[in-house]
C-alpha cells in the first residue's frame, strides 16, 4: 500500500486537520488512522453502494460460479465472455479486465475507486489462477484455459483463502 499516487487529498477542513497532524505529530500512528478513518468513513459507506466496486465483485462471483459447471466456456459466453479453449489464462485475465472498464467507463462518480476495483479483481483472479496452475517448471500463466481445470478455482477453501 502507499505506492499508488490517486491525486490530491480533498481541500476541507477535516483533511487539512489529518494534514496537521502528519506535520504535529507524525509519530502518532493511531492518532493519524483514527483521523483518516473518521475522515474518510463518509466516503467509505458509499464505497459500499459504488457501482463499479459492485460490479466488479459481482463478476468475480459469477467466475467462480461459472467454474463450477461442466462447461466453463458455455458458462463464460452467458456472461457475454467470448473465449477459446487455446485462450492462454492471461488473456482471459486481460479481457476480463477489459469487460470491467467497457462496464464502468461511464461511472463517473466511482473516480479512482473504479481503477482500484479494476486492479484487485485483476489481481485476485490472477492471483488465483497462479497459485492453481503449477507446472513442473513453475506456474505458467500462459496455459490455454481448457488445460487449467477451473472448477479447483471455486472450491469453498480456495475462495475463502483468496477473498481476504
Amino acid at each position: 500500500m502507499g505506492h499508488l499516487r490517486l491525486g490530491r487529498l480533498p481541500k476541507t477542513r477535516q483533511w487539512k486537520q489529518v494534514v496537521q497532524l502528519l506535520d504535529d505529530s507524525p509519530e502518532d500512528a493511531a492518532l493519524i488512522a483514527a483521523s483518516v478513518v473518521n475522515v474518510a468513513d463518509h466516503q467509505l459507506r458509499e464505497l459500499a453502494t459504488d457501482q463499479s466496486l459492485v460490479y466488479c465483485f459481482w463478476l468475480l462471483t459469477r467466475i467462480s460460479w461459472a467454474s463450477r459447471s461442466q462447461d466453463f466456456q458455455e458458462s463464460l459466453s452467458q456472461l457475454g465472455i467470448e473465449v477459446e479453449s487455446q485462450t492462454p489464462v492471461l488473456s482471459l485475465v486481460s479481457k476480463l479486465t477489459e469487460n470491467i472498464h467497457n462496464e464502468t467507463d461511464d461511472l463517473v462518480s466511482s473516480g479512482h475507486f473504479s481503477e482500484l476495483s479494476s486492479l484487485a479483481f485483476r489481481r485476485a483472479l490472477a492471483e488465483t489462477v497462479v497459485e492453481h496452475s503449477g507446472s513442473l517448471f513453475g506456474t505458467s500463466v500462459s496455459l490455454p484455459i481448457k488445460h487449467v481445470y477451473p472448477a479447483r478455482f471455486s472450491q469453498q477453501k480456495s475462495f475463502q483463502l483468496d477473498s481476504r
